[in-house]
């Protein structure tokens, strides 16, 4: 039996920043306290944004993401988002 696979590209699937934020954690090995001493915040603020809990400000998201080394964390933002902008900001290379 096939599967017609376009079938199912139009829709999307969401999956939640948190959810998102976690998988790449777990990819890395990283523990949450880890990714929370990385970004300045506590390990149970980081176990409340991934399970959904507690919300990412624009400015944790591009933290996590610089943390994470992970760009595509923020992909589902669009560009003119205050995440992706935040992002770019912190990614701007400093003058010496």
């Amino acid at each position: 039996m096939a599967i017609d696979i376009t079938r199912y590209r139009n829709r999307a699937v969401t999956i939640p920043f948190g959810e998102r934020v976690a998988d790449a954690r777990n990819d890395q090995g990283m523990t949450q306290e880890a990714l929370g001493y990385r970004i300045g915040l506590s390990q149970s603020i980081v176990s409340r944004q991934e399970r959904g809990k507690l919300s990412f400000s624009p400015q944790d998201a591009a933290n996590l993401a610089m943390a994470l080394h992970n760009r595509r964390l923020l992909d589902h933002y669009c560009e003119l988002c205050p995440a992706a902008a935040a992002y770019r900001k912190l990614a701007k290379p400093r003058p010496a």
